[in-house]
């Protein structure tokens, strides 16, 4: 009596919205007692079963029991009996099955879904079941809904339901929708008759062609790749395109009218929305040859295809604002031919950076050992008038370096100069004293006696320098003898004595034998490098012991800096641009990246290029991959996929770490199946199958997340591998933590199968999405161009859903 009670409430608020009764049906009641037996024996709460495939979702439980050909809805709940959440009606002896009912028809209708089915204009039909499981003291209430999609022998058992008190007869036909075919369609276009209205091998050859169908805001267009594979197909005048533009109001309507539409999934009709005005041959071409002159003038790109965009006419104002689906036929001789079918590219390519590479440099560890231990310093010295000390900041820091036992004095030569104002004789006797006292002093700092020679002259050359360009220069032509005796007056001499200073000075050359510490080792490399390059300017060849000469020096004073102990910096070498230096070239840029200096990927790359091209060295190949591979986003994809698979094999002769081989041989997977995606060819995913059977297989060994899963499932639906997408999904979609992004991708392209078979477990995946969702971007789900298709909407409850949540996207498209 208390499911009575329910049906009766049900009726009461159908009729109180302006519905129609439900009627009580016997198969229907077999199918709602089957579902409320299993809810009270598993304790679970869910439309699905899952011991027997038979009776896992309402449809196949009600074509089970017998109601075939009918469209199911359920709803059910579970109630607590005497729980405090309990109408307060309901608690205590004295709850009548009419508090009952009225509290779970209240509950039902608290919730969009049920309330969705319990006001369906769909649905004639329905049943109510209730079992209680005493264990857990709650009642389960199922109920079950029925539309018929052909004409239904109704049949009501007064075994069934014996306290129906509603009119009607026993037994009466409920009659399914009629549907007529349109008589015309739009634009005088006809359906095909015979064989060569539409020859068979055209949906074929239409399969070839890389095209896609866009339609932005305001313009419908077709894009091609390649202009000539589209020109075929227009031969006669009345051979074109047309777009056929699909929304919500072209197949369903809120207003409780609902009236099925002939459609191309009931075989009435070849449209399922409004056709276009056809666009046809003689505008395509028009259009084609356009598009061909201003692709001739474009620099072409021989890795990335143009689309080249056919425009089929303007899309109606606000159109793509709702919910819509496009297609695009094919008309010939003015005749439907083919439905042209296009790859929607959904998901999202990977987009994969493999960790760095070590860019590696190897300083070759030959010792560098000195041409010859004996070498030459030169400083120069300057003297006060008459005086035999030196100064000079030169000269203190030999006398260091000489205190520190850095280097031996063998000998010395003192090229001397006097100011031109004393005598020649006086002149030499000071010098002789002023080498005397050099020489003493240098060898109070090692044992021995130094030999010198000293050659000294007055420094007339600087004198006539000085007074070239001041008022005096007539000088220069005076004898000498004359010029002595006018500075013989001390009052002339007086405005000369800067002039004086500045001539007396020493040029003095010292033989050296340095001890072989790294400071002066290091100098003579950097004398010996600028002598070579010194001998080679001015002949312009260099032989080979001369090149391996100048590589020992430069490894060597690179060892040095390595280790912090530089005086010379190797990187300001003169090193000539030319390929007989590529070495040098290439270990002076390979240093400096090695010790942070930056530079640009792809002149690098070039360089490295060039120079192996002479050195032909392993090394400089495995650097240049090396650097394509750490900054990636700067070269072709082209480019890449030739390098990375000998990276591989470079990685495994270095007997690199496995980790970092499986991390490369995973990125040419990935650059390898998207550059076949990009290739916009029709076998794509054939060709593609041996990379995305590898990144099957190992993109998530290392990193299993929920965000990695996300991008691999995204990555799977580009390649149209639904089902590798659905085992990733799964785990995301079921429980109590469902995921949104998991579901949403999950309800698009995942259960495709489910929605043309099984359309009523694909609603209760829906439900369970409208649970989880905000009622916008639970609505939103079916708009845009990878969406829930509006055949989805074919199903009463998934319709009455929408309708009653998604009414800011219901109305037609404007027209």
């Amino acid at each position: 009596m208390l499911e009575q009670s329910i049906l009766d409430q049900i009726n009461q608020i159908r009729v109180n919205n302006g519905k129609t009764k439900l009627y009580p049906d016997s198969l229907l009641l077999e199918t709602a007692q089957n579902q409320s037996n299993y809810l009270a024996i598993s304790g679970n709460f869910s439309h699905y079963q899952k011991i027997n495939k038979s009776l896992r979702d309402p449809q196949l439980r009600s074509e089970f029991f017998g109601a075939d050909e009918m469209m199911i809805g359920e709803n059910i709940l579970f109630l607590p009996v005497g729980s405090k959440s309990l109408n307060s009606k309901l608690r205590g002896a004295s709850a009548t099955y009419s508090n009952y009912a009225h509290e779970i028809a209240e509950l039902w209708l608290s919730n969009v879904p049920d309330k969705s089915n319990l006001n369906s204009d769909e649905y004639a039909i329905s049943a109510v079941s209730i079992k209680l499981n005493e264990t857990m003291d709650t009642l389960f209430v199922v109920q079950v809904f029925g539309a018929p999609i052909a004409d239904y022998e109704y049949v009501r058992s007064k075994t069934s339901f014996p306290y129906s008190t509603l009119d009607g007869n026993k037994s009466m036909r409920l009659l399914a929708p009629k549907i007529k075919s349109p008589k015309k369609y739009p634009y005088g276009i006809k359906t095909p008759q015979r064989f060569s209205d539409c020859p068979k091998p055209t949906k074929k050859r239409w399969m070839e062609v890389d095209a896609s169908l866009t339609i932005t805001r305001d313009k419908m267009l077709f894009c091609v790749y390649e202009l000539n594979q589209v020109r075929r197909f227009f031969s006669g005048p009345k051979d074109g395109l047309a777009v056929e533009l699909i929304s919500f109001e072209n197949q369903f309507n809120c207003d409780g009218k609902n009236v099925e539409q002939a459609n191309t999934r009931n075989g009435f009709s070849y449209l399922d929305g409004r056709l276009m005005k056809p666009v046809y041959r003689n505008e395509i071409e028009k259009q084609r040859l356009e598009l061909q002159e201003k692709a001739s003038k474009q620099k072409s790109n021989s890795e990335e295809k143009n689309c080249n965009y056919f425009k089929l006419g303007k899309t109606p104002e606000n159109f793509t604002d709702y919910p819509y689906e496009v297609k695009l036929h094919y008309i010939r001789n003015k005749k439907f031919c083919v439905q042209v079918e296009f790859d929607l590219h959904c998901g999202e390519l990977l987009v994969y950076k493999p960790a760095t590479l070590p860019v590696k440099y190897t300083i070759d560890t030959v010792k560098y050992v000195p041409v010859s231990r004996q070498t030459s310093l030169t400083v120069d010295v300057g003297f006060e008038k008459n005086a035999v000390e030196f100064n000079g900041a030169d000269m203190e820091e030999l006398l260091v370096q000489l205190k520190n036992k850095e280097f031996l004095v063998n000998s010395i030569r003192i090229d001397a100069f006097s100011s031109i104002e004393g005598t020649r004789s006086a002149n030499e006797k000071l010098f002789k004293k002023r080498a005397e006292v050099l020489v003493a002093e240098l060898e109070k700092h090692q044992k021995g006696s130094i030999k010198y020679t000293l050659k000294s002259q007055e420094n007339w050359d600087l004198f006539y320098k000085q007074v070239d360009t001041t008022e005096y220069y007539s000088m220069k032509v005076w004898k000498r003898d004359r010029v002595k005796q006018y500075f013989k007056d001390s009052v002339n001499a007086i405005q000369f004595k800067p002039f004086f200073k500045d001539q007396r000075k020493a040029k003095i050359t010292l033989t050296i034998t340095p001890v072989q510490n790294n400071k002066w080792k290091q100098l003579m490399a950097r004398t010996e490098w600028n002598s070579i390059m010194g001998v080679f300017n001015q002949s312009g060849n260099i032989d080979d012991e001369q090149l391996q000469r100048l590589d020992i020096i430069q490894c060597y004073l690179q060892r040095v800096k390595v280790e912090d102990k530089s005086l010379v910096d190797p990187q300001e070498l003169v090193i000539p641009q030319l390929k007989e230096f590529s070495k040098a070239n290439y270990r002076n840029y390979l240093f400096g990246i090695q010790n942070g200096k930056t530079y640009d990927a792809a002149i690098a790359v070039e360089k490295l290029k060039k120079w192996n091209s002479k050195l032909q060295e392993r090394e400089v190949d495995y650097n240049i991959k090396a650097i394509i591979a750490n900054h990636s986003d700067e070269f072709s994809s082209k480019e890449k996929i030739i390098l990375i698979r000998s990276l591989v094999s470079e990685l495994k002769a270095q007997e690199a770490k496995q980790e970092l081989i499986d991390d490369v041989e995973m990125w040419f997977h990935i650059e390898m199946a998207n550059l076949v995606y990009g290739g916009h060819e029709v076998n794509y995913v054939k060709k593609a199958m041996p990379s995305l059977n590898y990144i099957k297989s190992n993109y998530c060994k290392k990193d299993s997340s929920y965000s990695r899963k996300m991008e691999l499932a995204k990555y799977y639906i580009s390649f149209e591998q639904y089902d590798w997408a659905k085992e990733l999904l799964l785990p995301y979609v079921e429980g109590d933590n469902i995921k949104k992004e998991a579901m949403a991708l999950y309800l698009k392209y995942c259960l495709s199968y489910e929605l043309e078979n099984f359309p009523a477990s694909y609603y209760i995946e829906l439900k369970k999405a409208y649970e989880i969702f905000p009622k916008k971007q639970w609505c939103r789900l079916f708009i845009g161009n990878c969406k829930i298709p509006l055949r989805a909407l074919d199903w009463p409850s998934t319709r009455a859903l929408y309708c009653a949540s998604c009414s800011e996207l219901i109305g037609e498209a404007k027209k």
